[in-house]
């Protein structure tokens, strides 16, 4: 197996067979979101998600905001139920990190804006439901190379990732459904960074553990290779993040409707 680049780390065997295959059962009764093109992320396709905040008391709520020019509206997180926060245990015991990190980079328009506030580690989690299991065949699920936006850097996003700290993704599947995960090398090019050719990739494997570290998530763009393979397949995503505050997510639709407005009386 070729190592992955320096801050990331592959472990194929961290759950053993009867835990993956519990957690297997467990995401399958979470009660998921279709994300249409465009409406969580632009970088996603056929990849449904159940979002997850630690100890977010509020109730599922929805916002709207605008990326580029077009509407999201995004459900926030619901608090993470008992197997998520114990799998989160699991995790960050296995790749020893802190139970908080430090912000320290300043971030205007988030929930947490001062450096040196303490945030709880790995306090948000995405579970990824590729839609190419039974019934769905011909739908190539997959998640085009992207960087995750970094808390201060990336405006307009809900959730932002706080500078310095991994994405770690615990993935189950049935077999045969594995996804082939890739790190894309980037080049500049007019209008942002463009995907050039892939550095590494692997397909991971039901219970095993990633780690993207943050030097490698603003290094390179990561994603998901299509696939119609059939099957289920879960990847549970946890990053250390800052919410949005709601005043944030109004200017961010303000600018959008300002841009569909101007697009509108040009056309």
């Amino acid at each position: 197996m070729t190592p992955p680049p320096a801050t990331c780390t592959y472990d194929d065997d961290f759950l053993p067979r009867t835990a993956a295959d519990e957690l297997l059962q467990q995401c399958a009764s979470l009660s998921f979101r279709q994300d249409r093109k465009g409406m969580t992320c632009k970088s996603v396709q056929h990849v449904d998600k159940a979002i997850y905040f630690l100890g977010n008391a509020d109730p599922p709520r929805r916002a709207h905001y605008y990326w580029g020019q077009d509407l999201a509206e995004v459900t926030r997180g619901e608090p993470m139920p008992r197997f998520l926060l114990e799998l989160r245990a699991k995790v960050i015991e296995a790749l020893q990190l802190p139970d908080k990190v430090r912000v320290t980079v300043k971030v205007p328009g988030w929930a947490c804006t001062a450096v040196g506030d303490e945030v709880a580690s790995l306090n948000h989690c995405v579970v990824n439901r590729y839609a190419n299991t039974a019934g769905d065949e011909g739908r190539a699920a997959k998640v085009t190379p992207h960087h995750d936006g970094q808390a201060g850097a990336t405006p307009g996003v809900l959730c932002a990732v706080v500078a310095g700290t991994a994405i770690c993704t615990v993935t189950v599947c049935d077999a045969g459904a594995e996804r082939l995960f890739q790190l894309h090398e980037v080049r500049q090019a007019s209008g942002g960074s463009r995907p050039c050719g892939v550095a590494w990739e692997e397909r991971f494997s039901h219970g095993s553990l990633f780690q993207l570290g943050a030097a490698a998530n603003g290094e390179f763009k990561h994603g998901v290779a299509p696939s119609t393979d059939c099957g289920a397949r879960y990847a549970l995503i946890f990053r250390t993040t800052v919410e949005a505050l709601d005043e944030t997510l109004a200017s961010r639709a303000e600018e959008g409707e300002a841009k569909r407005r101007s697009k509108r009386a040009k056309n």
